[in-house]
C-alpha cells in the first residue's frame, strides 16, 4: 500500500491542484475559485502526496457543527491507488477534532466510483436533484450521521 501525506494547500500548490481539477472533472473549478477557497475562513484545503508530488486534494467547509465536501480528486495516474481513502480517513479525523457530527455533500449522478467511495465511509442518499448541474445532470445529496458512530 501507498504511503500519502497530508497537509493543508497553500497558494503555491494551485497549479498542480488546478492540473489534478482539469483532468477529473467535466466542468472544472478555476483557479480564482480554488484562490477564493483558500480566503474564504469556513473551507478546509487539503492536500495529498506522494514522494512530495501532490496527488489528491479535498475542499470541505465547516458550518454550525457540519461539513460540506464541496471538491474531491484524485490525480489521474494516482487512481485506484488509495488515495481518496486516505483523504477520506484523514478528513474523518479532522472532523472527530472539530466535532463535526455530519457531513453533506453532493455528487453527480453518473460519478459511479465517486458515490461508492462515499457509501463505503457510511454515506447515504437523502434526495436527487433534477438537472442540478448546468448540463442538466441530476445531482445526488449525501449525509454521514458521525454522531451515530461515535464512542
Amino acid at each position: 500500500m501507498e504511503s500519502y501525506v497530508l497537509r493543508p494547500m497553500a497558494g503555491d500548490d494551485l497549479p498542480a491542484v488546478v492540473a489534478i481539477e482539469q483532468g477529473s472533472h467535466q466542468h472544472p473549478w478555476s483557479r480564482h475559485l480554488f484562490e477564493r477557497e483558500l480566503e474564504n475562513p469556513l473551507a478546509r484545503l487539503l492536500v495529498a502526496l506522494s514522494g512530495g508530488e501532490i496527488v489528491g486534494y479535498l475542499c470541505v467547509w465547516l458550518v454550525a457543527g457540519e461539513a460540506e465536501i464541496h471538491n474531491v480528486a484524485t490525480a489521474a495516474h494516482f487512481q485506484r491507488r488509495g488515495v481518496g481513502t486516505f483523504l477520506m480517513r484523514e478528513l474523518f479525523n479532522l472532523l472527530h477534532d472539530e466535532n463535526i457530527e455530519r457531513i453533506l455533500l453532493e455528487v453527480r449522478a453518473s460519478n459511479v466510483a465517486a458515490i461508492r467511495l462515499y457509501q463505503q465511509w457510511g454515506f447515504e442518499t437523502s434526495s436527487r436533484r433534477k438537472g442540478y448541474y448546468q448540463d442538466g445532470e441530476d445531482a445526488l445529496l449525501m449525509h454521514c450521521d458521525l454522531s451515530l458512530s461515535s464512542d
